[in-house]
């Protein structure tokens, strides 16, 4: 492995290694079977996301060590870059968590509104109207949520506003190149040195965010060393 990425690789592998992935995990069972008062809402956000980040690591580990392709770690890595995002947005203040936490239901309620505008073509519009009328019902009796309309909240956005906006569109226009079917992706002649060399550094961009957002949680739940 090159210097240049196991300098990327490292942190990521000691997290792991050095028992701190487990430490992690154990504080987020201990907090989840006692919340405490109004807080079930913002640890199932805090661990939903260290679930989601070591999953994804876990995938672009397996997926590296297994030679798949450039497309896959870059798509991995660009998960990763946005899991990252959303930990430091939602440990930065708890109205933030909140947020994330109600964007939830509108990502669904978006869903059914696209269906329903489709389904009003197809005379099932009505068919997704109801599911989203108890959607926002099982929101307000189940999560506190008083209302699910209005816009999610873009990852850039949340970028934008931690002051990580041009470092957030320049890696995710990177690795979104890789990570569809781009003109560039089809027709470009890359050979077997220069394939190795972006497999390392999706593979080290997804090490990087995965450690990034892992030391947010870290912090945020009072584990840093």
């Amino acid at each position: 492995m090159d210097e240049w990425l196991s300098g990327l690789v490292a942190p990521a592998k000691t997290i792991r290694e050095s028992g701190r992935w487990k430490a992690l995990n154990a504080r987020v069972e201990a907090v989840c079977a006692n919340p405490g008062k109004d807080n079930a809402w913002w640890i199932h956000v805090i661990a939903s996301i260290a679930a989601q980040n070591f999953s994804e690591f876990c995938s672009i580990e397996r997926a590296y060590d297994n030679g798949q392709d450039a497309a896959l770690l870059a798509w991995r890595a660009r998960n990763l870059l946005e899991i990252s995002v959303w930990a430091i947005y939602a440990t930065r203040t708890r109205n933030n968590a909140r947020r994330l936490y109600e964007d939830a239901g509108r990502d669904i309620r978006g869903i059914y509104d696209a269906f329903s505008k489709w389904g009003d073509r197809t005379h099932q519009g009505d068919v997704y109207r109801a599911a989203k009328v108890e959607l926002a019902t099982n929101a307000k009796l189940l999560g506190g949520i008083d209302s699910i309309e209005g816009k999610y909240k873009p990852v850039a956005e949340a970028a934008d506003e931690l002051g990580l906006g041009e470092y957030y569109s320049v890696i995710y226009k990177l690795l979104s190149k890789f990570a569809h079917p781009t003109a560039m992706l089809m027709l470009g002649n890359i050979d077997a040195e220069k394939r190795r060399l972006q497999r390392g550094f999706f593979y080290g961009q997804g090490c990087l965010q995965f450690t990034t957002a892992f030391s947010e949680l870290e912090r945020t739940l009072a584990l840093a060393s």
